[in-house]
């Protein structure tokens, strides 16, 4: 009984000074991926967030861009990253619930190799153009388009973005 009790106490120990030996996290910087170029809607709320989280942590959390793919390169590179807490990612509505349903075959599975953490913010598309357009409704949009076909355009920040989708949800629903 001594020899068990003794082995008991010994591991223990052993075990404490393995905890102890842990570095607090976070011991070193900590990568903030965004699937999106530098200076979109998604990177400002990136920016802001690693400064927060910079002041609140004590360790500088950094933003990396990584466009291209529909925000496929950007989340493969948070999806295939040590599961360390020291790579984390922006995922946005375009690359989490829209870029599934419009790339064949991802790298990755969403709902497998990402654990959502918290909503960082809420967004809204806004219906915007130029004013040398002459329009002043959304109705006017339709009937000039309507009246010119193929010659209006629509911009977005990446295909499979909320602006790309609602686009092409606006000239479905207004043919």
């Amino acid at each position: 009984m001594p020899t068990i009790l003794l082995a008991f106490w010994l591991t223990a120990l052993s075990a404490c000074a393995l905890c102890a030996a842990e570095d607090a996290y976070p011991s070193r910087p900590i990568k903030l991926i965004v699937p999106q170029a530098a200076g979109s809607a998604t990177d400002n709320v990136a920016r802001v967030l690693a400064l927060e989280l910079t002041k609140e942590l004590g360790q500088t959390v950094f933003v990396e861009n990584r466009p291209g793919g529909a925000f496929v390169i950007g989340n493969d590179a948070v999806a295939k990253s040590a599961p360390d807490g020291y790579t984390l990612g922006i995922g946005n509505i375009g690359g989490m619930a829209i870029a599934p349903n419009m790339t064949p075959r991802l790298p990755y599975d969403i709902l497998r190799d990402f654990q959502p953490i918290c909503l960082g913010t809420v967004g809204h598309l806004m219906f915007v153009a130029s004013p040398k357009l002459e329009v002043s409704s959304v109705a006017d949009v339709i009937a000039l388009a309507k009246a010119n076909p193929g010659k209006l355009t629509n911009a977005s920040s990446a295909s499979g973005s909320p602006g790309h989708v609602g686009g092409e949800l606006f000239k479905f629903m207004s043919g």
